[in-house]
C-alpha cells in the first residue's frame, strides 16, 4: 500500500504543537469532487489524509504543518474532552493544531468499503509508528469528528471496526514473530540450514 501526493494549499504551519490525536471524518462527498473541493483555495477546509471507497490514501497536507478539518468546537464529547488542549485562559486549542485528519469518502449513511477500512487499518499503523509523529496508536488518542462537535456525522462504528482490526493484526503479528523465534531458535530440529544467521534452505535428506 502506498500514499499518493496530492497537495492541498488550505494549510497553516503546525505552530509547534506535535500531532497527538488522529481524527476520522465522512468527506460527505464522493470522488473525485471531494478531494478538489479540499484542494480548493476557496472552499477553506482540507485534511492530511482522504481514503477512498477504492481503498486509495491521498495525502493533502503534510502530517507536520495544520490541515483545516477541525477548527470549530462544539459540546465536545467525554473521550473529546480527555485529549483536547486548552489554553492558560480555559479556551480551547484549535483541535486542528495537534490532530492529524483522515477524511473517508463516504455519503451520510454510507458505511465502509473493505478495501477502505484495510487503507485506514493500515495508515494507522504507520501513523502510530512514524517516529516523526506524536500519535502513540492509543484508544483514547482516536477520535471521530463528532467528538469535538456534536452536530458532525456518527462515526463510532467505524472507530471500534478500525481499532478492533489493528488490535487483531497486532495479535496476529506478535504470533508470527514468536513462531519466527522459534523456528530461528531450533533450527536445527527442523531440518534447515543457517547462512548469515538466516534461513535459507531445507536440508536435502
Amino acid at each position: 500500500m502506498k500514499i499518493i501526493q496530492s497537495p492541498s494549499p488550505n494549510k497553516s504551519s503546525g505552530e509547534g504543537y506535535d500531532k497527538t490525536v488522529l481524527m476520522i471524518h465522512k468527506t460527505l462527498g464522493l470522488m473525485p469532487w471531494t478531494l478538489k473541493w479540499l484542494q480548493n483555495p476557496q472552499a477553506q477546509v482540507s485534511a492530511q489524509y482522504i481514503i477512498t471507497k477504492t481503498g486509495i490514501i491521498y495525502q493533502l497536507v503534510q502530517n507536520k504543518d495544520m490541515a483545516w478539518h477541525a477548527g470549530r468546537v462544539n459540546n465536545p464529547s467525554a473521550r473529546g474532552k480527555r485529549v483536547m488542549l486548552k489554553t492558560n485562559w480555559g479556551s480551547y486549542v484549535n483541535p486542528n493544531k495537534y490532530c492529524i485528519g483522515v477524511e473517508n469518502e463516504a455519503l451520510i449513511n454510507d458505511t465502509w468499503t473493505k478495501p477502505q477500512l484495510k487503507a485506514n487499518i493500515w495508515l494507522f499503523k504507520q501513523l502510530r509508528d512514524d517516529p516523526n509523529v506524536a500519535f502513540d496508536g492509543s484508544e483514547d488518542h482516536f477520535i471521530t469528528h463528532r467528538d469535538t462537535a456534536n452536530d458532525k456525522p456518527d462515526l463510532e462504528s467505524w472507530r471500534d471496526k478500525i481499532l478492533k482490526s489493528v488490535l487483531v493484526s497486532d495479535k496476529n503479528g506478535d504470533d508470527d514473530r514468536e513462531c519466527k523465534k522459534i523456528i530461528l531458535d531450533n533450527w536445527r530440529q527442523f531440518g534447515l540450514e543457517l547462512k548469515g544467521g538466516k534461513i535459507i534452505l531445507f536440508k536435502r535428506s
